[in-house]
């Protein structure tokens, strides 16, 4: 379909697709271990996650149908209408931005993703700047590595300058909607596809749920690092015990983050997402991981806000 001869919003069809969508942090943390878990199950769950360049990629082009949608909407002389589709910039919004919080969380295996990380954080402190809000700067600053030396040397770097965009921009350019009918993995979406954008927002995420997890995953990665702490340990036995704090720490924060980017819909809502967000402030752990949490809920905050301040002023110039 091309999606360029379209003038407003009211050009747009809606493509019949009925299946669920699953954001990149929904990903991560479907990787969880059969039942309780244990040491072995966490730490096979590195090998299993994304390659950070894909989700980087599925976060710029849901990114770019945001800017689509903005720009038709701008064009679109009926307000109720851009209204009633609010859902699916609210929608490809929180794609975005799952994505791109999952760059902060996911491993970097080589230069070039080091300097994907460090690019997708110097985009938000750009944003950061330009809205005036330095304290998102400066937790996308810690979220996602500027500052330490591995994603400074891949930014100072020619070479992985090069590589890391031309990479990037070839896979963002070579993604499609997906037609298949298959459910259950991360793919990209776009307006035709509004009203699976609108279910996506609408479904009503079940946040104490979420936050059980986390604990579960949490008290995990607590009892392998008490385990590490065994200086009789084999070589083996310890990467093996590093690997599955790394794989249960990681299944935590991925959803911690979705807690902090998922509007709070009732008052047990707001009560689970305060309750998620000091347990990462009181934690004793990496400063980049209570970035990564925090910045997902202060860009929760600010993406209800926009929404917010966007649906006043389409009804007020409805009146």
């Amino acid at each position: 379909m091309d999606t360029n001869t379209k003038s407003s919003l009211a050009d747009v069809k809606e493509e019949a697709w009925n299946v669920s969508i699953v954001d990149e942090l929904d990903a991560i943390a479907r990787e969880r271990p059969w039942g309780d878990g244990d040491a072995e199950s966490y730490s096979l769950i590195i090998g299993k996650l994304p390659s950070l360049i894909d989700v980087a990629a599925r976060a710029r082009y849901h990114a770019g149908q945001v800017e689509r949608f903005l720009d038709l909407a701008g064009r679109t002389q009926d307000h109720a209408l851009i209204q009633c589709r609010l859902p699916w910039i609210l929608a490809l919004t929180m794609l975005n931005h799952a994505a791109t919080l999952a760059v902060a969380l996911l491993p970097a295996r080589d230069t070039i993703d080091d300097w994907i990380r460090g690019n997708a954080g110097e985009s938000i402190i750009e944003t950061s700047q330009r809205h005036q809000t330095p304290a998102t700067a400066e937790l996308a600053r810690a979220a996602f590595g500027l500052g330490t030396p591995a994603v400074n040397a891949a930014l100072e770097s020619p070479r992985a300058f090069i590589a890391g965009a031309d990479r990037l921009l070839a896979v963002t350019n070579a993604l499609a909607p997906s037609r298949e009918v298959e459910d259950g993995g991360t793919r990209v979406h776009w307006l035709e596809r509004g009203s699976t954008l609108a279910d996506y927002v609408a479904d009503h995420l079940d946040l104490e749920y979420r936050l059980d997890s986390v604990r579960h995953h949490l008290r995990w990665a607590d009892r392998f690092a008490a385990e590490l702490e065994d200086g009789e340990l084999s070589q083996a036995h310890r990467d093996r015990l590093g690997r599955a704090q790394a794989g249960a720490t990681i299944l935590a924060l991925a959803d911690l983050a979705r807690i902090g980017l998922w509007p709070a819909r009732d008052p047990g809502d707001h009560r689970v997402k305060l309750q998620a967000r000091e347990l990462m402030r009181a934690r004793q752990g990496p400063d980049r991981h209570k970035a990564i949490v925090e910045l997902a809920f202060v860009i929760g905050g600010q993406m209800q806000a926009g929404l917010g301040a966007l649906t006043a002023r389409l009804s007020e110039a409805k009146i």
